[in-house]
């Protein structure tokens, strides 16, 4: 078989020779696919050929991955052309070939190839290679100084720092030896030497040289010089500053702790040096221990450059055995010796490393004198908090001497009640709470239970507003206006028309009663309006009149409409009237879907909407009854009609629904019942106020359940 491809090549080339430059290159190039170490002796004849066809020739060499073949050119590259010798030299570099080192030597010599052959070496990068540019280096013309110099580095890149004595020597030596190249010899000197090196990495620190600092990282982590960056940290002061920088950027990479006290020495010494200190303060998150927690405690409750960092440091350090920061952090912070301030930067810290072990000091710290450390304590206390804690959260809160220090405990405990799982146990801690504490504490629990929405608290919210106190009344009037659902509405009506109460009172109550209206509720359209009819003739006051013309611009009714316009001849209020029936005019018209929920599907439920009848929303399974389908359309509002078509093809539609209706997606209303016999089917809705439907299968049908495509039709709008 071999025998009949050589010969099939060798027909192929002498058929070259015959054939114009084009057809021979083409037949070469076809040749590439296949041709093997047989096809070499005849590549090589083909260098003597026009110049297209020898590259082609040597594009198919380089495409034979055969270390005899690479033998085989090497052993003709005296017999090839010189003019070709360049190509030849390039094609052996590529290739790595080692072998061709002592004809590449020999090529260093060839006026036209010096550049060549020493690009082909240093891609080489043998020592073989790397003696062979070093020793030309002194002889080689001018035009091929900076290719020997180039093939000189990429030789150092390969081999050990002891094969590269002579040639990194060489380098430094070279006066036209670029900046990069100087600094790469100087790496590899200095790397032979091992530590009798640092003298003379000090002394480039000192004077700064771009180009070696550059390379100073690889120096200063290198193996071969194992106590470099130690001996180089003790010099910090002697370096220009920046260049200090850069091996406090280095220490901290190393998390060596044995840095520590040069650190903690540059921090204290250099105030004035705001990118020095910051390095060193960076590095002690990885080199740092127990002894310099108090230091950078310190530095964070100042206003210097790197405060900010050294609380970051104090919450990332890491310690072995692992706690040990931690609990060497627990006992300073309890140090009443210690100033006010650093203790306040510790106990916030231990919230931040969310050290649970610290909870029973940051109880301790909740009732410190020092504002501070109260502030830090609650702070901590938000971040490891768990449900069990709970009571003590509250008892806190119902202790707290200062205002500023309740509203805190009152977040988290509004934070950690969201947390809860049990919401009857909340309820009953915070009713138990709101049963002993004075009027303070009251209103702080009243404004957690508003935020928390809890049923069971709600009675006694609604009991505050008959507090003599204002301030009572107002903390319950805010509670009820949060509420998240519209169950206070009648208790804030009340409040609103209580004569009683003040007019600040009475119109906060007002706003409270209109931001409920506006929530999702079941009630008939018809009393939402009469409703907020109402709320406007209680309101005495443009801003909340407007308040209340926004609320009703959310309902998308005819009803609302008209009642809007009833204020477009008010001057006060004719903006405000405008934008809402605006508002109205567009929710009226937009018949888009908002949402899609199915029983089943797998979420392919916006396939029923996408307006292509091509894809469609299925069951996947015969029906069995039950399975249903839900559309959200954003905000209640009338809707005319549902068209369904499950498609040309096949009996994919239901036997019979329910059709349920809710404005809240939580209580559920039958409209109706109807049956299905065909694949295009139409739900009469005739107007009904509803933001969401939902349709459930009743008798199922040995079919599955599709919609191809959905659409709601509106009521026509009167403009």
């Amino acid at each position: 078989m071999k025998k009949i491809l050589t010969i099939f090549i060798f027909a192929c080339i002498c058929v070259c020779v015959a054939e114009s430059v084009d057809e021979a290159c083409e037949r070469l190039r076809k040749l590439s696919w296949t041709a093997g170490v047989e096809a070499v002796p005849e590549l090589i004849k083909a260098q003597s050929a026009d110049p297209r066809v020898a590259d082609m020739a040597l594009y198919v060499f380089q495409r034979i991955r055969d270390a005899e073949a690479d033998k085989l050119l090497v052993a003709a590259y005296p017999q090839i052309p010189a003019e070709r010798h360049p190509m030849i030299c390039e094609v052996l570099g590529k290739k790595h070939v080692v072998e061709a080192c002592p004809v590449l030597k020999q090529a260093l010599n060839e006026k036209d190839c010096a550049s060549a052959a020493a690009i082909a070496l240093g891609r080489i990068g043998t020592k073989e290679a790397l003696d062979a540019l070093t020793d030309f280096l002194p002889k080689a013309a001018q035009e091929s100084r900076r290719d020997v110099l180039a093939g000189m580095v990429n030789c150092l890149y390969h081999l050990q720092p002891q094969d590269c004595a002579a040639a990194s020597d060489a380098i430094l030596a070279a006066e036209d030896a670029l900046p990069h190249q100087k600094a790469c010899a100087f790496v590899v000197r200095c790397e032979i030497r091992g530590d009798e090196s640092i003298t003379d990495i000090v002394e480039a620190l000192r004077k700064g040289d771009e180009t070696v600092m550059n390379v100073m990282p690889k120096l200063l982590e290198s193996k071969h010089i194992p106590n470099a960056l130690t001996k180089v940290a003790v010099e910090w002061k002697t370096f220009p500053k920046n260049r200090a920088v850069v091996v406090f950027q280095m220490v901290g990479r190393t998390a060596d702790k044995r840095y520590e006290d040069v650190l903690l020495n540059v921090m204290a010494a250099e105030k004035e040096h705001e990118q020095l200190r910051l390095s060193a303060v960076n590095a002690l998150e990885t080199c740092g221990t127990e002894k310099c927690v108090i230091p950078l405690a310190t530095l964070a409750t100042t206003t210097e450059h790197g405060c900010q960092s050294s609380r970051r440091v104090l919450t990332r350090m890491k310690s072995e055995p692992v706690g040990a920061i931690d609990a060497a952090m627990i006992v300073m912070a309890a140090d009443e010796k210690r100033p006010a301030a650093v203790r306040a930067v510790l106990v916030g810290v231990l919230g931040q490393r969310h050290y649970r072990p610290s909870f029973p000091l940051l109880l301790n710290c909740v009732v410190d004198k020092d504002d501070a450390i109260r502030r830090e304590a609650i702070a901590a206390l938000s971040m490891i908090a768990v449900e069990t804690d709970y009571p003590m959260v509250i008892d806190l809160l119902c202790k707290a001497q200062k205002s500023a220090d309740r509203n805190r405990l009152a977040s988290l405990a509004m934070t950690l009640g969201h947390q809860m799982k049990d919401g009857d146990a909340t309820a009953k801690i915070l009713l138990d709470a709101m049963a002993q504490g004075d009027t303070s504490v009251k209103i702080s629990l009243i404004s957690v239970m508003g935020k928390l929405g809890l049923p069971a608290t709600l009675p006694d919210i609604v009991k505050a507003l008959d507090s003599q106190e204002d301030a009572m009344k107002r903390a319950a009037i805010l509670a009820l206006t949060e509420w998240p659902t519209a169950e206070p509405l009648t208790a804030l009506r009340q409040a609103s028309r209580n004569e009683n109460n003040n007019l600040t009172l009475r119109v906060l109550a007002l706003r409270g009663y209109a931001q409920l209206l506006a929530l999702p509720s079941n009630r008939k359209i018809d009393e939402t309006i009469a409703m907020y009819k109402e709320a406007m003739e209680l309101a005495t006051g443009v801003a909340e009149k407007v308040s209340i013309i926004s609320g009703i611009g959310q309902l998308a009714h005819p009803e609302a409409l008209k009642l809007v316009r009833t204020y477009l001849e008010n001057n006060e209020l004719k903006e405000s009237a405008s934008a809402a029936e605006q508002t109205i005019l567009k929710n009226l018209k937009d018949n888009r879907v908002a949402a899609l929920t199915a029983s089943h599907g797998d979420g392919s439920m916006k396939l029923a909407i996408d307006g292509k009848r091509n894809s469609r929303w299925s069951i996947g399974k015969r029906q069995a009854g039950g399975e249903w389908f839900q559309i959200d359309m954003g905000i209640a509002k009338p809707l005319q009609a549902i068209d369904i078509d499950a498609g040309d093809e096949g009996e994919d539609f239901p036997g019979a629904l329910d059709v349920m209706v809710s404005n809240d997606g939580k209580d559920w209303t039958k409209l109706m019942s109807m049956e299905c016999s065909s694949r295009q089917y139409k739900i009469p809705m005739n107007g009904t106020y509803t933001r969401y439907v939902k349709l459930v299968l009743t008798k199922p049908r040995q079919r599955f359940w599709s919609i191809c495509e959905m659409t709601v039709e509106l009521p026509p709008v009167a403009e």
